[in-house]
């Protein structure tokens, strides 16, 4: 295994638009790069409360726009897929930035093209190794998510270009069922469910594990994904 020197970045605002565009221009700025000299970077922020889109959600079916406006939460759109979620200083984000060859390197054995779905499945595993540290009941769920004994704690989107792939994900600590369920309709994607039927955290499980054991975790297996790619 070789050496690598990753790049971690801990924001410490909970800005959530400042967070968002501190994210898109990290992105920006490795993407230029040659694929090789990209410095592999983990970041973790955490927001104060607010909604935020996926880049292709349409408001009216994601968002309760009426109930964010009357208490003041902010909605605002990322530059990733995936699905809409409600933020709060309970919710970790972790974003992942590696050069899109180094993980096709790692999926395939030498370069080429695998689906999206490969490296989905190889920030996931990833992420299952970090959380596997922190106790038993983690699993792969869904397209991208990840579930603490059957129940959803963690979901994920991707950008990808011809050289960069960002991978960012949240890991519930906390959760706020009564502000998601406010602010946040009956996801299209899983009609006739409730939020409360399929989220969960930590510690609704009872895994007492702070931001820094979860942060100390996702490093020291980005760190060991880093050198073997």
């Amino acid at each position: 295994m070789r050496s690598v020197q990753i790049q971690v970045l801990r924001r410490a605002g909970h800005d959530p638009a400042a967070n968002l565009a501190h994210e898109e221009a990290l992105y920006d700025s490795l993407r230029p790069q040659n694929s090789a000299a990209v410095r592999p970077t983990l970041l973790f922020y955490v927001n104060s409360p607010c909604v935020v889109l996926g880049r292709s959600n349409r408001d009216e079916e994601w968002v309760d726009q009426q109930a964010c406006a009357a208490d003041g939460i902010p909605v605002l759109r990322r530059f990733s897929g995936g699905g809409t979620v409600y933020h709060d200083l309970h919710n970790l984000n972790f974003s992942f930035i590696l050069s899109r060859a180094s993980v096709e390197a790692a999926q395939t054995g030498q370069p080429g093209g695998p689906a999206t779905t490969h490296f989905i499945e190889y920030f996931r595993g990833l992420a299952l190794r970090a959380f596997a540290r922190l106790g038993p009941g983690f699993s792969a769920s869904g397209l991208s998510d990840i579930a603490l004994s059957g129940r959803k704690v963690s979901g994920s989107a991707m950008r990808l270009s011809s050289g960069l792939v960002l991978h960012h994900a949240t890991l519930m600590l906390r959760c706020d069922i009564a502000a998601i369920e406010r602010y946040l309709p009956i996801p299209p994607n899983r009609p006739g469910v409730r939020h409360s039927d399929f989220v969960t955290s930590l510690e609704e499980q009872g895994l007492d594990c702070s931001a820094e054991d979860v942060m100390a975790a996702l490093e020291a297996e980005f760190t060991a994904a880093a050198g073997a790619a």
